[in-house]
């Protein structure tokens, strides 16, 4: 789902360049409005709020229709698997989680369990990369470098984390 999501966002969404000019109009619309207000200048008011209506709705139809699919999307899969699993309705684990022991809780608890997963293995990820180099760890102190360097271009000699 999360995938799919992602895939989604791609195909029909906002990408981070176009997020990032609109929201730059934005700020440019909103630094022009204050300048109308400040000059009391009503007409040029009502003309940028109109601006910034239709910039809201475009950022808003670009956010709402890949929302919408996936919303459509989960309720065609939840319907496929309570078709499947309606004989599992109870009964598949010894306690309840929302007043419910079959397929849904196990959906939940799996659904929850590979959310976080990859959420940890992204964040992890991430850390590797922005610290991939020894010596920006030294600088957080992470690790200590020892050696018998004379100039700061040689490479130390042993390394210890910590």
């Amino acid at each position: 789902m999360v995938a799919l999501g992602i895939i989604l966002n791609k195909i029909l969404g906002i990408n981070p360049e176009a997020a990032k000019e609109i929201q730059e109009e934005a700020r440019n619309l909103q630094e022009r409005m204050r300048t109308a207000q400040s000059l009391g200048d009503y007409q040029m008011m009502r003309q940028l709020q109109h601006e910034s209506m239709q910039l809201t709705r475009q950022m808003m139809s670009k956010q709402f229709l890949p929302q919408c699919l996936r919303l459509i999307l989960f309720l065609v899969i939840f319907y496929v698997i309570g078709f499947i699993y309606a004989d599992y309705n109870t009964g598949l684990l010894p306690f309840t989680i929302l007043n419910n022991s079959g397929w849904f809780s196990v959906y939940l608890i799996f659904s929850i369990t590979f959310s976080l997963l990859y959420y940890l293995l992204k964040k992890l990820y991430k850390y590797k990369k922005e610290n991939d180099d020894p010596w920006k760890l030294n600088k957080i102190g992470l690790i200590k470098f020892y050696s018998n360097k004379i100039s700061f271009n040689e490479t130390p000699l042993i390394v210890e984390i910590s």
